[in-house]
């Protein structure tokens, strides 16, 4: 009956709803821990892949690092994560390097960065490793989403 689906919709919504508060206090931990660098990964294709941790973690972050700003602007867009005054910042091969320092620096002085790349998890084999492992050798807690 139509009603067994209204309760079935009420239902499923309210579970994702506890979904979103579970990763909102999961990244909030992160951060409370020390960590300033997220390092969070994007859907491969479907935006509609992100997981509420990620989600979470960009909603909170006070600075985006990201391969490309038009990628990462329309895909916070689809996300509903409101851009404030949260600056993207361009991380790609070009710019890793004076990026990187200028990412620490605002880590060092207790802002999160979200680092986030075109798709997948950042890190390996992309300009992620460099922001990574530089704020790992200046100290700074780095907490890596799955």
């Amino acid at each position: 009956s139509r009603g067994a689906v209204r309760m079935a919709d009420s239902s499923s919504f309210v579970e994702w709803q506890r979904l979103g508060e579970a990763a909102e206090a999961s990244v909030a931990a992160d951060i409370a821990l020390g960590a300033r660098l997220l390092v969070v990964p994007s859907p491969l294709g479907e935006r509609a892949d992100a997981s509420f941790r990620a989600v979470a973690a960009l909603n909170r972050a006070d600075v985006i690092a990201c391969e490309d700003t038009r990628r990462a602007g329309a895909l916070l867009a689809a996300l509903g994560v409101a851009r404030r005054e949260r600056p993207l910042v361009r991380h790609d091969e070009t710019t890793a390097r004076p990026s990187a320092a200028r990412l620490v620096e605002e880590m060092r002085k207790g802002r999160v960065v979200a680092l986030t790349c075109d798709a997948g998890t950042p890190g390996v084999s992309d300009p992620g490793s460099l922001l990574v492992r530089s704020a790992a050798d200046a100290g700074l807690a780095v907490a890596a989403l799955p």
